[in-house]
């Protein structure tokens, strides 16, 4: 697993993890906020670095603060696909293998730079199920993870380029900026060839 990790807590990161328990209403006084950041720290990826592998147990949670995260599946045929992208403000983790303790179907891929908040799993699952403030965000983090990922589910079942694209204008505009045409290609489900004509048709 690729990685750098800080082990001092970076305050211009955390602000952002700070900032989106704000948005959600939650208010945590300033000894429970401190405390919290006592429990994690905040890492760096580059680009192409493997956060967490399909072939470990996730014994973390990652909020986003900046860059793009891919959940990527590799097939037996060498090919890969990519499931959904994470972005800042979004919590990312193996989440079937952190939640169930078992192996994933998936790696979760650097698509580009990236830090974010590791939030280790037993701190996580004691907030969620008994946690007071803290416990109150993780749940509405869960709930609004959970409808984007219907949300991105719906589009992708939906047989249509256009509809697929539409999707990562109206919800992923830093992956149209800063991701790799493959790996757009990857999410779509069709090829960088396809991709390329695909946007040369739309164009004209």
């Amino acid at each position: 697993m690729t990685k750098q990790r800080k082990q001092d807590a970076d305050p211009g990161a955390l602000v952002h993890l700070r900032r989106d328990i704000e948005r959600l209403g939650v208010a945590l006084s300033d000894g429970q906020w401190s405390s919290f950041c006592d429990q994690v720290q905040v890492v760096a990826f580059q680009r192409d670095a493997v956060l967490d592998q399909a072939t470990d147990i996730a014994e973390r949670w990652l909020f986003i603060c900046d860059g793009v995260v891919a959940s990527r599946q590799t097939h037996s045929d060498g090919e890969t696909t990519i499931a959904r992208f994470f972005e800042p403000g979004q919590m990312c983790a193996n989440l079937t293998s952190a939640w169930k303790q078992i192996y994933a179907a998936d790696d979760l891929i650097a698509m580009t730079e990236v830090k974010a908040v590791d939030i280790p799993d037993p701190l996580f699952r004691h907030e969620l199920l008994d946690g007071d403030a803290l416990g109150r965000y993780f749940r509405l983090k869960a709930m609004e993870t959970l409808c984007f990922d219907k949300e991105v589910l719906s589009a992708k079942t939906r047989f249509d380029t256009e509809i697929r694209f539409q999707f990562l204008e109206q919800h992923y505009t830093s992956v149209l900026e800063t991701v790799r045409q493959r790996d757009i290609a990857a999410f779509l489900g069709i090829t960088p060839q396809g991709l390329s004509r695909f946007k040369r048709n739309r164009a004209s």
